[in-house]
């Protein structure tokens, strides 16, 4: 007997069951379901319909649009084994910093937090190097991003050239680290016009043509995890594991599929529900999610329809151009870079925290005695923590932080009209200089304003110490700054 689709969700919506894993009865609904499915479109993918599926996939999305750096997706290789050799040598994978040690970008950090769009990757590409995308990168000119730019810039490539592709969401084993262990992982879809098929194809790895049985979709995983065939515990990444993993990586993977593009932390209301907090009737949508998910071609009208008419699938896509205003990309998110005195934290600073503030400006300021200035002292207010507080409500704030909670440095910004970022203070604890902190603070704060065409800051003539800093990090010195002091810009050319 075949039901209709809307009386095995009512029947699935009028029974009690556990929230997560279902019994033998829900398991014969659930698979029934998604023959009814599939009978109802299993002609779907024939003709004209198969061929707006394509061109709906030709199409860019939020992200994968290059904007004005469209020029560069021009004039390169053809086939699929040179492009992803080609997305390789222009990005490295956060976990193989190791392995370029020493040949790194300048902060040598992840950069995931500055690039939403193609666009801004490209801009960075650019800026780096003006020959554009080459196979004779520098490592140093490269960007530090995961997968999921990997995967954005091969579909870029593709859709320019008007090939079909998406992102696909879901977990391997071939980039974990143990065995019977499947990593969170985003990868290419492409379409092959000879063969009438899509690919899985793997730019972060360089794998073309990747058999379905090594990746496994976010779908495929939630639906047996839910009828007991595999165990949620197998799938996650770094101390991040079981169901939560799985189901925003589904709910990932389905706006992947309506070509939206996804990034990591966000997502539509579904995905911020926390899994203790899930109502039996949200499973159950992740349910017909995944059961549609199964044949994104054949249910793309279903899937379009299913998050047009549930609010909790509904929101706008975050999309960064590379023109956008000059705000924080993250203004309440810490953000953490490595440095030779281990992982530092950059978090915006509370008013509790000027007494500490206040204790790390003033030992900082005091130590320039040994750096050339004339007498101890510093800027107005270095000593008092009712300056640092008032500098919480007049600019962006934001302090250093060690693993043990110590607050080592600060940092205050101010955003300008037109694209400008002036960096009024940064100080460090004089025990803890001299160990890459000044320099990850830095790129920190760049990544937080990913919109900023120009830095600009200001220093004693005195301190040639600031002077060498200043220019290694990219600032030049464009004129005074007051009776004794030099003004120092950077000009960020997105």
């Amino acid at each position: 007997m075949c039901l209709p689709l809307t009386s095995v969700l009512i029947i699935m919506r009028s029974s009690h069951f556990s929230k997560w894993q279902i019994g033998g009865w829900m398991t014969r609904q659930l698979n029934m379901t998604h023959r009814v499915i599939n009978m109802r479109y299993n002609l779907a993918c024939k003709g004209s319909l198969m061929m707006n599926t394509l061109n709906f996939y030709r199409q860019y999305g939020p992200n994968s649009d290059p904007g004005e750096y469209g020029w560069m997706l021009d004039g390169l290789p053809d086939s699929l084994p040179a492009l992803c050799e080609l997305v390789k040598r222009q990005l490295i994978h956060p976990s193989q910093r190791q392995e370029y040690r020493g040949a790194l970008p300048p902060g040598g950090q992840n950069e995931d937090a500055r690039f939403t769009a193609v666009s801004q990757m490209l801009a960075a590409l650019h800026k780096r190097n003006r020959a554009g995308l080459v196979m004779a990168r520098p490592s140093r000119q490269r960007l530090i991003v995961s997968c999921r730019y990997h995967a954005l810039l091969l579909a870029a490539i593709l859709k320019h050239r008007g090939v079909p592709a998406r992102l696909r969401v879901g977990f391997a084993e071939y980039v974990s680290a143990r065995k019977g262990k499947y990593v969170d992982h985003w990868i290419c879809e492409v379409w092959q016009e000879a063969e009438g098929c899509w690919l899985l194809v793997d730019p972060d790895t360089k794998m073309v043509d990747i058999p379905r049985s090594d990746f496994k979709l976010a779908g495929d995983v939630w639906l047996s995890a839910r009828q007991g065939f595999t165990y949620p515990s197998l799938y996650g990444v770094g101390r991040w594991w079981g169901w939560e993993p799985i189901r925003q990586n589904l709910i990932h993977d389905f706006e992947a599929c309506l070509n939206m593009e996804p990034t990591y932390g966000d997502g539509p209301p579904l995905f911020q529900v926390k899994k203790g907090d899930l109502t039996q009737a949200q499973v159950q949508l992740l349910d017909q999610m995944a059961h549609l998910l199964q044949d994104p071609d054949a249910h793309l009208e279903l899937l379009v329809t299913l998050r047009r008419e549930n609010e909790l699938l509904q929101r706008e896509p975050i999309y960064q151009a590379a023109t956008a205003v000059t705000t924080p990309l993250h203004p309440s998110q810490p953000l953490t870079a490595e440095t030779n005195l281990g992982p530092i934290t950059l978090e915006r600073a509370r008013p509790e925290d000027a007494k500490a503030l206040a204790l790390v400006s003033w030992k900082a300021f005091d130590d320039d005695v040994n750096y050339g200035a004339p007498q101890k002292g510093g800027p107005p207010g270095y000593r008092s923590d009712k300056w640092q507080a008032k500098m919480m409500q007049a600019g962006d704030y934001y302090k250093v932080v060690v693993g043990d909670g110590r607050i080592i440095g600060g940092a205050i910004v101010f955003p300008q009209s037109g694209g400008v970022v002036v960096l009024g203070r940064i100080f460090i604890h004089p025990e803890v200089q001299r160990q890459g902190v000044g320099a990850a603070i830095m790129y920190l704060l760049e990544t937080l304003y990913p919109a900023t065409t120009r830095w600009r800051l200001d220093t004693p003539t005195w301190n040639k110490r600031n002077h060498a800093f200043y220019q290694k990090m990219g600032y030049q010195i464009v004129g005074p700054a007051g009776a004794d002091g030099l003004l120092f810009e950077k000009e960020e050319n997105r």
